[in-house]
């Protein structure tokens, strides 16, 4: 782990919290289901060499509140009560996504998952002979695997072995590699699925897993006594769900076609591995391309037009970027625009709609008057983003003399402004500006400067939660990181920062646009404190389930939300 300095520096005196690493406890192997379930077959990884793989490095980017894979996976098949899971989540699903998006094509069956599994068992006769993940992905990366139907599955003969001509065949499905995830860091997880990355996993099972049903998640915690262990693909995860989607091998009678939700809490739990594979000129654009050649050819089959699946930008609400201690340096038009010859064919939304659509992180509104566009707002993650847009607007007549009122907010700016917009639409009072040190205000700050931070607190007493997201990649809670931090009365001024018997913030590097966010609650957000320093993509993780929590009522109370951008420099 690489741990990063704040660039505030501390004048009080901080004790350094310990990080302790909790060992998860080792279950041997479980014997195979019962007849009246359905076969598993997953042998579970030697945790020492587990932690000897190549790993997948933490993943700090966007992550966007949903994602689904599952459109460039074959149908779900059914392994039976033979002992295959793991050829059927390594070669029938992950591989066959992969094939999938090489052909810009998605038939109905995957990869085969006899050819892996009858290779790897010991016992040509067992066929409830369990094999691991890494195993397989070993087996892929040096022999490969062939279609289905050139090595058709046998749920009750799995002695059978390939010839020498397909064993050359399989060559062309090889991938280059492939590597593990952690246990208990599921944000990494998430970012590889984000990333167009499906997951294998192991997992430790309860046994109503076998009966999941459509629209149900499983959220058992077998709590080191499972009913069986079980492979299976992740392909996608809801946030508002709390769960990822799992593509299965118990046939398309199980759960929703095949696909069903376990619970962040159940894999955060019952994890056993975790890995994805690597393979050669994979890529976001070759996914995006293999989606809409997929999606075309299934409209074509039932004789109707592909549907959009891009959403034009919200006219309502209004963006939602709080304007309190925005860096006015910033430039908010577009500057050298080619001048096409104008179009006023009334096309200028539809042009928007795709662009906007393409874009990671942003929040856009538009101000229309008489049918003309007037003025664009929102913020976009990359300076490129912003530059479409104006060559969009720059190509219609109708939106030629708009003003282009977006600002570039990097990650994780922009995922910030996401997590919080519903709360940044109501501040209910609550004001953020950060200061100088003769307290007045400022956006500008440089190397050594003493960072001061004025809270006017809402219309509600309320428990305070400061935190600083600096352009190194960390996010330094400056304010109610500790548990027991007191309650706020409403309509005060606060001030952080500038105390000299208390902790003072010093700019120091890493420089750059950087922001406060201030989030103010009645009622306290969580049960115990957290380290005064996380990953940014930590921190947005843990209050964007908080922010959904409360749009669910699952939290009562009275909320608001607010923040500062400030840029740090070094002295010249």
């Amino acid at each position: 782990m690489v741990v990063r300095l704040p660039s505030l520096n501390w004048f009080a005196a901080v004790s350094a919290a310990g990080l302790i690493l909790a060992a998860g406890v080792i279950l041997p192997a479980v014997a195979q289901s019962a007849a009246d379930q359905p076969g598993t077959g997953l042998l579970r990884e030697d945790p020492v060499q587990y932690e000897r793989f190549r790993s997948v490095p933490a993943y700090r980017d966007y992550l966007p509140d949903r994602v689904d894979l599952s459109d460039m996976f074959p149908e779900a098949g059914n392994q039976g009560t033979q002992g295959s899971c793991t050829a059927w989540s390594v070669s029938y699903g992950l591989r066959g996504f992969y094939r999938n998006v090489e052909t810009q094509s998605r038939p109905a069956r995957g990869l085969s998952p006899g050819f892996v599994y009858n290779q790897l068992k010991t016992d040509r006769s067992d066929c409830a002979e369990p094999i691991r993940i890494s195993d397989a992905l070993k087996f892929l990366e040096k022999r490969g695997t062939v279609p289905f139907d050139q090595f058709p599955y046998r749920e009750n003969a799995c002695s059978d072995l390939p010839d020498p001509a397909l064993q050359s065949l399989a060559q062309q499905n090889r991938i280059d590699g492939w590597r593990r995830l952690e246990h208990d860091r599921l944000d990494d997880i998430k970012g590889q699925l984000a990333s167009g990355n499906p997951v294998v996993i192991g997992m430790l099972v309860d046994e109503s897993l076998v009966d999941l049903k459509q629209g149900e998640v499983y959220d058992q915690q077998v709590a080191g006594a499972p009913d069986f262990v079980h492979a299976m693909v992740l392909v996608g995860y809801d946030e508002e769900k709390r769960a990822f989607r799992a593509f299965n091998s118990w046939g398309r009678e199980w759960a929703d076609q095949g696909l069903g939700w376990l619970s962040y809490r159940s894999i955060f739990s019952d994890l056993d591995s975790a890995f994805v594979a690597e393979v050669a000129d994979f890529s976001d654009a070759k996914l995006a391309a293999a989606r809409e050649v997929v999606a075309a050819a299934n409209a074509a089959a039932v004789n109707e037009p592909a549907q959009q699946t891009i959403s034009p930008p919200a006219v309502e609400p209004a963006a939602t970027e709080p304007t309190v201690g925005q860096n006015t340096s910033e430039p908010n038009m577009v500057q050298g625009l080619a001048q096409k010859p104008a179009v006023t064919s009334g096309q200028w939304k539809a042009d928007l709609a795709v662009v906007a659509g393409g874009f990671e992180c942003a929040n856009l509104s538009m101000e229309i008057k008489d049918g003309a566009l007037r003025t664009l707002n929102g913020y976009v993650a990359v300076e490129e983003d912003l530059a479409q847009l104006g060559r969009v607007l720059a190509s219609h007549a109708e939106t030629q003399q708009a003003a282009l009122k977006v600002r570039v907010r990097p990650w994780p700016q922009c995922e910030a402004l996401n997590t919080f917009a519903r709360t940044f639409a109501r501040p209910q009072g609550l004001a953020i500006e950060t200061v100088a040190v003769d307290q007045t205000k400022t956006s500008t700050f440089k190397q050594d400067d003493y960072l001061g931070i004025r809270v006017t607190t809402p219309d509600f007493p309320a428990y305070l939660y400061v935190t600083y997201l600096q352009s190194g990649g960390d996010a330094v809670h400056l304010v109610g990181w500790q548990k027991g931090d007191k309650q706020y009365p409403a309509g005060t001024d606060a001030f952080f920062g500038l105390d000299e018997k208390a902790a003072r913030f010093r700019v120091s590097p890493p420089f750059g646009r950087e922001m406060v966010i201030v989030v103010a609650s009645r009622e306290p957000l969580f049960d115990q404190g957290y380290d005064i320093v996380e990953e940014d993509r930590a921190y947005l993780t843990r209050f964007r389930q908080r922010m959904l929590d409360i749009g669910k009522g699952t939290i009562k109370g009275r909320f608001a939300a607010g923040a500062a951008y400030l840029t740090t420099k070094p002295v010249e």
